[in-house]
């Protein structure tokens, strides 16, 4: 499986606003919204989801990384929105730091085989920080997608 299968341009946000958790994930889910991949009476819903999976232990795992994320029976089909933060948003990272690159997570309640192989695909994509540098850098959409495409690619994904 390869994440760049998941993951479009139109769901990518760099230059996030927002500075704090809770926004971010609204912010991110707005996109889900215009984009009509979610509805918006489903929005809180989500949110709640997803704070309540941070307080079983925060998805921020630091390096300036976070990959909130869940899986509902109001989801249809695994969604990815990436986020870039330029200024770094308090996210109670493992180490403290802010985070500058968000993977959010949206997965189906019945495919968990899914939403692991997403996950693990995204761990082993930032684990090179060369990798991750460049992304924190990207100014547009299309950088990131290209950045993920490579580094799947010279991972022989």
């Amino acid at each position: 499986m390869r994440l760049s299968e998941y993951i479009f341009e139109n769901q990518i946000i760099v230059g996030l606003k927002s500075k704090k958790k809770k926004e971010v994930l609204a912010e991110l889910l707005s996109l889900l919204i215009r984009l009509k991949k979610i509805s918006p009476r489903s929005k809180q819903k989500i949110i709640s989801a997803l704070l309540a999976r941070e307080r079983l232990g925060s998805t921020a795992l630091g390096q300036g990384i976070a990959i909130p994320h869940t899986r509902l029976e109001i989801i249809k089909k695994p969604l990815i929105v990436v986020g870039i933060s330029k200024q770094g948003i308090d996210f109670d990272s493992l180490d403290g730091e802010p985070v500058f690159v968000i993977f959010l997570i949206l997965s189906p309640k019945n495919l968990e085989g899914v939403h692991l192989k997403i996950l693990a695909g995204i761990s082993k994509i930032l684990r090179d920080k060369y990798f991750l540098n460049r992304l924190k850098e990207a100014s547009k959409p299309k950088q990131v997608k290209e950045l993920i495409k490579a580094q799947e690619k010279s991972l022989g994904r």
